[in-house]
């Protein structure tokens, strides 16, 4: 998780796709059901353009794991400088909780 946490405040893309399985599905309210290293990437890239200071701020404990389960709470904040949701761009700055779950398979 902090090489994730490296890896996406960096926005180095190819560090965060090593960090996915070339199969690798992620559910997203934003984006839907992404397959694949492709569209993660992809992701990643519009979500960049959408929200140019987005940052993630892990909870303490950072994360609960069990077995290759992991739970991550984190606090996000952002400035969108696009349509999200089909709401307009408005310059305000704001802050929301997230949670992440996660599966790993061979270190990834």
């Amino acid at each position: 998780m902090r090489r994730y946490h490296r890896a996406h405040g960096a926005r180095d893309l190819d560090a965060l796709m090593h960090l996915y399985a070339d199969d690798a599905i992620v559910f997203s309210p934003i984006f839907k059901t992404l397959e694949g290293r492709a569209a993660i990437r992809q992701s990643f890239e519009d979500f960049f353009r959408l929200a140019p200071d987005y940052s993630v701020y892990p909870e303490e404990p950072p994360f609960i794991f069990e077995g290759d389960r992991v739970a991550e709470v984190s606090t996000a904040s952002a400035t969108y400088a696009d349509t999200l949701f089909g709401l307009p761009a408005t310059g305000h700055r704001i802050e929301y909780q997230i949670v992440r779950l996660l599966t790993f398979r061979d270190g990834q």
